[in-house]
């Protein structure tokens, strides 16, 4: 009985393990594209975002834009709480090593803000595929 409570216990185990792992390898929330979100932002406020784009430090932030939509770009705000994740620090590793510019997916939450400008943000959550652009 005992070797059967056992087996049982390692079962379990493992197939939260394949849960967790299942879980953290998808995209966070909508896969889009910026163009489509900054066409109708308010359907997008609060959801959670996976987009590619052109990672830039603009003059006082961190922004995303695409070739599709020239001259638009989101404002990226990475939190205290992710900020010493492995994808972010990477991301920082790469970034400061190409003139500030690379291509990433940016997985995060999306915000329309009354108050700043920008006034679209995505919070970050991840990021990911990132190449600098020389």
């Amino acid at each position: 009985m005992r070797e059967r409570i056992m087996h049982m216990r390692t079962n379990i185990t493992l197939i939260l393990i394949c849960i967790a792992y299942l879980v953290s390898s998808c995209s966070y929330g909508q896969s889009t594209n910026l163009c489509t979100i900054l066409k109708v932002p308010n359907k997008y406020a609060d959801v959670g975002v996976t987009v590619d784009g052109i990672v830039f430090w603009g003059v006082d932030n961190l922004n995303i834009s695409s070739d599709k939509c020239p001259g638009e770009s989101i404002k990226l705000v990475i939190d205290d709480a992710v900020f010493n994740n492995e994808d972010i620090q990477n991301f920082y590793d790469i970034l400061s090593k190409s003139n500030h510019v690379g291509t990433a997916t940016v997985e995060g939450k999306f915000a329309v803000s009354k108050i700043q400008y920008p006034h679209y943000i995505i919070h970050v959550e991840h990021i990911r595929n990132v190449q600098p652009i020389e």
